[in-house]
């Protein structure tokens, strides 16, 4: 993507948010795929919803620009009703020390670098190793 049209299509998305009042949009910032940026910059969404909006919500639910709804928003709304007031988060999972989740990054200077890999975990040790997802939705009481 140019940078030409990556203005076009944030210019497109900020004049469609002010004809509606339900959008909000946050400062925008880069993000680095994988890095801690991601989840900052959902902790700072997360604050601005609950100290700017006038209502509270039901659900937050980070969305980014590759996020595209598969159903209907009539059976979202249908599946998010019956959990009105929970959190919803992909289970964690305990990983077995024999698993390929190796790999160690770290974030520096705007960029995610791989650091190597993590030595093998002896499965008699205290070490556990648990996986889940960024995705989630959260209710209003985990947010604020």
């Amino acid at each position: 993507m140019t940078k030409k049209s990556h203005i076009n299509i944030t210019n497109t998305i900020i004049n469609f948010a002010v004809l509606h009042t339900n959008i909000h949009l946050i400062k925008q910032q880069e993000l680095i795929w994988g890095g801690f940026k991601m989840i900052e910059i959902e902790l700072n969404a997360m604050e601005y919803a609950v100290n700017n909006l006038s209502f509270k919500f039901d659900f937050f639910y980070p969305l980014s620009e590759s996020d595209y709804p598969l159903v209907s928003t009539t059976k979202i709304r249908q599946f998010l009703n019956k959990y009105r007031g929970k959190t919803l988060l992909r289970k964690i999972e305990r990983l077995s020390s024999d698993k390929p989740y190796t790999k160690i990054h770290t974030e520096c200077d705007s960029k995610l670098f791989y650091v190597g890999s993590r030595p093998s975990i002896n499965k008699n040790s205290n070490i556990k190793i648990y996986s889940s997802t960024t995705w989630g939705s959260f209710d209003y009481e985990f947010v604020k």
